[in-house]
């Protein structure tokens, strides 16, 4: 770019203007409007891509709060659900703890009442037997 526009400026002087030999380059006023209708453009399209991550990042942080809600919520339901599951299984061992105790309980009284069955039986035959050897000795 050459020199472009040059412009003669005055400056006061002890209360008088003078012309000053001070000449100012500048570009034609085309390319500079060209320039900063360019980086107007730019600067635009930074902020729209500024906002738009923005944007996302927004609906980025929603999703994750709602995950996160989510996932607190069905920890509170897992938790009740486990709560759950551990009260019925100590009612489970409580009831299975009463009912192997009835089990030896009843064991008891089986093996009782077999023993009372074979003392009878053993008995009736004696009885038997002493009445077989009556009738022989009769």
């Amino acid at each position: 770019m050459g020199l472009g526009w040059r412009w003669a400026w005055r400056f006061p002087c002890h209360s008088t203007l003078h012309v000053s030999s001070f000449l100012v380059s500048s570009p034609p006023p085309q390319s500079l409007a060209t320039r900063l209708k360019e980086n107007m453009e730019k600067l635009t399209e930074e902020r729209d891509q500024r906002t738009a991550a923005e944007n996302r990042e927004k609906e980025q942080n929603k999703r994750l709060q709602r995950q996160l809600r989510d996932t607190k919520e069905e920890m509170a339901e897992l938790a009740k659900k486990e709560a759950e599951a551990s009260r019925k299984k100590h009612e489970l061992e409580m009831d299975l703890e009463s009912l192997e105790a009835a089990n030896q309980s009843l064991q008891a009284d089986l093996k009782l009442a077999f023993k009372r069955i074979g003392d009878l039986q053993a008995a009736i035959e004696d009885e038997m037997d002493s009445d077989d050897n009556e009738d022989l000795i009769n």
